[in-house]
């Protein structure tokens, strides 16, 4: 696609996007890829997603949130039991303290690798997080959010209502990588109802619903993200897609290939804006590219969208 194909498309969806909706950008901050290389990125973010990575984590522990926006994770899989999950709850918001930080602040409550047994759940966290800022031992400001992936389709959405019966204000969702199974899981969430009455509050706010992107530059780092959401690489779309990175690298130029891996960030950015249920894009780069990619779009994409706010 060229550029004015894409720019036809970002003035398509900034006219349709709603005039009083606006919306916040996330970017995940990772342990593995230098800060110097992260910089631009985090600095053109609304928020900072700080992931759970253990105890003996000082990864980050950099003071980088400031007065911004800054989402802490709590991984139940680190937790033994209750007790365990409040003493990292209030860790977690020591962290932010610590940080400097002064602005909005969110808890994203994960299972991490509970899923594959031990540990607690999200929703364990979820309801001691609620609990814990019902008492006044979390600012009572403080959003609790869960995490979403629309790549498991239709079955997602019933442990959306799960999640928000235990006190999830609004999800941190994985990236929609592929369309057929983001519109199954979209439309499960319509008949069910899981994302009514969810509400961004706003330029910044930390509620609603925050649409993840990729920012893949290579078939590797894709087939990473497929593993990562659940997605058989032999799925037949996931193959044409995987297929596609592969014949786009040996044909193009190394710039023009590089080209052609942001348009395809333009283009999940621009279909995140534009789902009227979201409040924000989360983007998780998790190479050195990919955050030179996530800051090309906050600087070169998103204006456009924040001059209709």
């Amino acid at each position: 696609m060229t550029s004015r194909g894409i720019g036809f498309i970002i003035a398509r969806a900034v006219a349709a996007r709603p005039r009083a909706r606006s919306f916040t950008l996330l970017v995940e901050r990772s342990p593995s890829v230098d800060v110097v290389h992260q910089r631009a990125a985090l600095d053109a973010c609304d928020a900072i997603v700080h992931p759970d990575f253990g105890d003996d984590d000082s990864s980050d522990a950099r003071g980088e949130d400031g007065a911004r926006a800054s989402v802490r994770s709590v991984s139940g899989a680190r937790c033994r039991d209750a007790a365990a999950a409040r003493a990292r709850i209030s860790r977690a918001v020591a962290r932010r303290r610590d940080a400097g930080g002064g602005g909005r602040f969110a808890l994203l409550c994960v299972s991490g690798d509970g899923d594959r047994g031990g540990g607690m759940t999200s929703e364990d966290v979820l309801r001691e997080a609620r609990g814990m800022r019902a008492r006044g031992e979390v600012p009572r400001e403080t959003t609790l959010l869960a995490a979403v992936n629309p790549m498991l389709g239709a079955s997602e959405a019933v442990r959306m209502l799960r999640k928000r019966e235990c006190g999830a204000d609004g999800f941190i969702s994985q990236p929609a990588l592929l369309q057929n199974r983001f519109e199954a899981w979209r439309e499960a969430c319509e008949r069910s109802g899981a994302l009514d009455g969810l509400d961004g509050g706003g330029d910044g706010a930390l509620a609603g619903l925050f649409l993840g992107v990729s920012t893949a530059r290579t078939a590797k780092s894709l087939e990473f993200w497929y593993k990562l959401t659940g997605v058989d690489v032999e799925d037949a779309d996931a193959r044409a897609l995987r297929d596609e990175y592969v014949e786009r690298a040996r044909t193009m130029t190394r710039e023009r290939f590089d080209d052609w891996t942001f348009e395809r960030v333009e283009l999940a950015a621009v279909h995140a804006i534009s789902f009227a249920r979201a409040s924000g894009l989360h983007v998780m780069p998790v190479t050195a590219g990919g955050y030179e990619h996530a800051a090309r779009l906050a600087r070169d994409v998103l204006p456009a969208f924040r001059q209709t706010s």
